[in-house]
């Protein structure tokens, strides 16, 4: 249950290149009209995030104040997984900035989307959470 012996690289998402950090994991903040690589990144999974709205699978949830972070697989690779954390605007992404990410033991699932209210309502303010299937689809309803 040891962790230690980490490093990160910060970057900007304008000086990401697949040759220097390909075969890395990576975590991404923001949401795709804010940060250029989140876009690119995004494309093949079933949950995308812009400001204002989240599209989740066939679902489309126009709404601000939205916390949102998962992860997906990166393209052409099953080795690398890429964490995306932000959300539908500012309130949103400072919704997700409170969850504890960087410590031992976390634990979340797949994908969570949550409303800005969510420290003082708890649960009900959870929109969507839950597991990719296998493929990393979502499940159909």
């Amino acid at each position: 249950w040891y962790r230690g012996n980490g490093s990160i690289s910060i970057i900007r998402d304008i000086d990401f290149t697949n040759e220097k950090y390909g075969k890395n994991n990576l975590i991404v903040y923001g949401n795709a009209d804010a940060n250029s690589l989140w876009k690119t990144l995004q494309d093949k999974s079933p949950i995308k995030v812009n400001s204002g709205a989240i599209n989740f699978a066939d679902e489309k949830l126009i709404q601000n104040k939205l916390g949102v972070m998962y992860i997906f697989p990166r393209m052409n690779s099953t080795s690398t997984i890429t964490a995306f954390i932000g959300g539908t605007d500012l309130t949103g992404m400072k919704t997700i900035e409170r969850m504890p990410i960087f410590v031992s033991g976390v634990a979340y699932p797949d994908y969570l989307i949550m409303t800005d209210d969510a420290l003082k309502n708890g649960i009900p303010s959870v929109l969507k959470a839950g597991f990719f299937e296998n493929d990393w689809t979502l499940k159909s309803k």
